[in-house]
C-alpha cells in the first residue's frame, strides 16, 4: 500500500482519485460517481488490507468482464510496487533505458 498516504484522514479519497486515473489512462471508462463510491469503500474496509482494498476497487471500478485484466494490472502497479508510487501519486509512465555498452 502507498505509504505516505495511509495516516491521514483524506487518503481514501486521494488514492481513489488517483487510482481512478491510472485506470482511465489504463482504458477503464471510470466515472465521478464510482470514483466517489470506491473512496466510500476504502474508508470503510481500511487501506491496510490488501483483499479488502482490491475487492472495493474491482466492484465499484469495473464494470465489464473485459476490463479485469487491465484492472489486476493497474492494481499491481499503483497498489503492489512501491516503486510505482511516490507520496500517493502514481507513477503512470516508466522508461527502461538499455544500451550495448
Amino acid at each position: 500500500m502507498p505509504e505516505a498516504a495511509t495516516g491521514s484522514a483524506a487518503a481514501p479519497e486521494r488514492l481513489a482519485v488517483a487510482f481512478a486515473q491510472v485506470l482511465r489512462e489504463s482504458g477503464i471508462g471510470v466515472s465521478l460517481d464510482a470514483t466517489v463510491t470506491f473512496a466510500q469503500a476504502l474508508a470503510a474496509v481500511g487501506l491496510g488490507r490488501r483483499p479488502g482494498v482490491y475487492w472495493a476497487g474491482r466492484a465499484t471500478l469495473v464494470n465489464r468482464r473485459e476490463d479485469v485484466a487491465a484492472y489486476d494490472r493497474a492494481f499491481s502497479a499503483f497498489w503492489l510496487d512501491r516503486r510505482a508510487v511516490h507520496a500517493g501519486v502514481p507513477v503512470t509512465r516508466q522508461v527502461t533505458v538499455v544500451s550495448d555498452d
